[in-house]
């Protein structure tokens, strides 16, 4: 299915949080699960790409705080990437301490949410985008 993802297919959406900040990953976790979507954790870039590797689980999303680990350590979502070559990226970032954009090297999907964000705002972004499922 091409279009965007609503009410019932959000049990068939996977989506990987990757975040060292413990609340963070309970609290993404908690609120979507709560939405329906089926939700897993990586305290890190190289734990999520062990949990893409070797789980038998789709993840279509993987969502984490943009920082200098990620924009400087790229390999780890070609890691990802080569395992799901369709996954979307969603980076959480704080606008105010600085501008950001996808480094032009990277040709997958990348999507910022702006910190602070509800829930409801993460959830809009998802369905707003076409994903297959």
């Amino acid at each position: 299915m091409a279009s965007g993802i609503q009410g019932k297919e959000r049990k068939n959406v996977g989506i990987l949080i990757v975040d060292q900040e413990a609340y963070r990953i309970q609290s993404l976790a908690r609120g979507l699960k709560t939405m329906g979507y089926q939700v897993f954790k990586a305290g890190t870039l190289p734990g999520a790409v062990e949990f893409m590797r070797h789980s038998n689980v789709s993840i279509h999303f993987i969502i984490t705080d943009c920082s200098t680990r990620i924009l400087h350590h790229p390999e780890m979502i070609k890691a990802i990437r080569e395992e799901v070559p369709d996954i979307h990226l969603v980076m959480m970032v704080d606008y105010a301490k600085w501008h950001v954009e996808a480094p032009p090297s990277w040709s997958w999907p990348t999507h910022f949410i702006e910190k602070p964000f509800k829930v409801e705002d993460l959830v809009q972004l998802i369905e707003a985008l076409h994903v297959r499922i």
